[in-house]
């Protein structure tokens, strides 16, 4: 699964957050690995979901 930098940048400034106040969920290895466009696993994006309190499918990138 492929997490839309764009649908996580506007998920953070909706809740006046950076990507470093995601370090207590992610680590810093996987959070450089999301903004490098890689694939993360189903619970890495379950997990990032709940931190931003925003459903899944809204973090993913479009498959068009």
């Amino acid at each position: 699964m492929k997490i839309s930098i764009r649908q996580l940048e506007i998920a953070l400034a909706e809740q006046c957050k950076s990507s470093a106040d995601l370090r207590g969920v992610l680590s810093s290895a996987t959070i450089t690995r999301i903004r490098k466009g890689s694939e993360v696993g189903t619970k890495t994006v379950g997990k990032l979901s709940e931190a931003l309190n925003v459903p899944v499918a809204q973090l993913l990138e479009s498959e068009v």
